[in-house]
């Protein structure tokens, strides 16, 4: 019979290493979970979070380090792990480490947390889709399995592809926050220290129309308020998207938004819109912005000889 309560799938559980070293760390792996999540978490996160957490105490064990939650959770130690250990996808580093910051932050004490990292997305920043690539992904959002990764996977993309969002900024948003300034619609970013409003992409409008009267007041994500990030990762990794399309992450979606609005508007436009305040946060999408081949209009050769420092 299958495992059906979290306390069952954690006594259970058995991850992919030599049976010596878990019965050396499970106990250990398994208090952790406990202290992480609270009973009514437990059974919805246990199945999916413990082989994360095993997999880095296996990981530190290795690297010398004691069971000691203080060690082990430490964030440079969590950052270290989610860099370095070898055989995982871009996106899978992401995720991983957003979920063990979410549990260091809940059983360390000691361990000196700073402020959130940006999502991890390779060497050189996350690598933007081509327009065919960004026309098959909106067309994927039709083809999930449920209501609920439909829903998801929508929001995401309108919001990423559509007006280039961050994670944190994506579960903020509400129904409310979508306006009409014909023809165009707008998205108010009411999150963060990066207030704004953004027009969206009209490829992306109908869809952001619809998602947006069916939330009305609520998050266009789903019914219930979010409050943890990792929740978009954690609902694309679940959603059916073909392998060429592969990694979907916000970081991604969001450079897509990037290089399409760098190539149509002045880069001090952009940067309000995109909520950055330098240019440095951009040097990476650079060379997949498009050269026009422009030759300055008469009215611009005029405008760039007048113009003076402000």
């Amino acid at each position: 019979m299958a495992a059906r309560t979290a306390e069952e799938i954690l006594a259970r559980y058995t991850p992919q290493m030599p049976a010596e070293k878990w019965s050396q760390i499970g106990p250990f792996v398994r208090s952790v979970i406990y202290e992480a999540y609270p009973a009514s978490e437990r059974a919805k996160v246990s199945a999916g979070r413990i082989g994360i957490v095993a997999a880095l105490v296996s990981w530190a064990v290795d690297q010398g380090l004691p069971l000691d939650v203080e060690q082990i959770f430490d964030p440079a130690t969590v950052n270290r792990y989610a860099v370095t250990t070898p055989g995982l996808a871009q996106a899978s580093r992401a995720t991983r480490r957003a979920t063990l910051s979410t549990v260091s932050r809940r059983v360390t004490r000691r361990a000196p947390w700073e402020p959130r990292r940006e999502p991890l997305d390779g060497r050189n920043g996350p690598v933007p889709y081509t327009d065919a690539q960004a026309r098959w992904l909106l067309e994927c959002v039709g083809m999930q399995r449920t209501s609920v990764r439909t829903r998801a996977l929508g929001t995401a993309v309108v919001l990423g592809l559509g007006a280039g969002l961050r994670s944190s900024e994506m579960i903020r948003v509400l129904g409310s926050d979508v306006t009409v300034r014909n023809p165009h619609l707008l998205v108010t970013v009411t999150a963060g220290e990066r207030l704004r409003t953004v027009p969206v992409l009209d490829r992306y409008s109908p869809l952001l129309a619809e998602l947006a009267r069916r939330a009305g007041g609520e998050s266009l994500f789903r019914p219930q308020p979010l409050t943890r990030v990792e929740f978009v990762a954690h609902l694309l990794h679940r959603c059916e998207i073909p392998e060429r399309l592969q990694p979907v992450t916000v970081a991604r979606l969001r450079a897509t938004w990037a290089v399409a609005v760098l190539s149509a508007v002045p880069m001090p436009t952009f940067l309000r819109l995109a909520g950055y305040i330098d240019i440095e946060q951009i040097r990476g999408l650079l060379p997949y912005v498009a050269d026009a081949g422009h030759r300055p209009t008469r009215t611009e050769l005029d405008l760039i000889g007048r113009a003076v420092p402000p």
